[in-house]
């Protein structure tokens, strides 16, 4: 295989989430990025790795971008360009990796709250 058919290495900062792209590509984003450099967002200023999600398509809510528009018993519901994704897998900078429930119970995200 010569030089030129091999794919570009990935930059540390290539994984940044694009949470206006369909929830399809976001998935397979987050998957294409194991096990580095890893899919990740800031929520409240904190680098957030993100693992596990799943789309859900349906109409797109009417908030912005990144968006936790639901908190749910398991998961975080995000708006994205073609409904929302749930995020259930995650890692806080500096700390382990956890499920979303064990997220949602010692970090307390609030809908409203913005992935960007």
């Amino acid at each position: 295989v010569s030089a030129n058919n091999r794919a570009k290495k990935f930059e540390k900062n290539a994984g940044n989430l694009d949470s206006r792209k369909q929830g399809f590509k976001i998935h397979h984003f987050v998957r294409a990025l194991q096990p580095y450099p890893l899919a990740f967002g800031f929520l409240n200023r904190v680098r957030i790795n993100i693992y596990k999600v799943s789309p859900q398509r349906g109409q797109r809510p009417v908030a912005r971008f990144g968006s936790i528009v639901a908190i749910e018993k398991d998961a975080l519901r995000v708006a994205c360009g073609d409904g929302t994704v749930l995020i259930h897998e995650l890692q806080p900078e500096n700390k382990r990796r956890m499920t979303a429930a064990e997220f949602i119970n010692g970090y307390k995200p609030k809908v409203g709250d913005l992935f960007a």
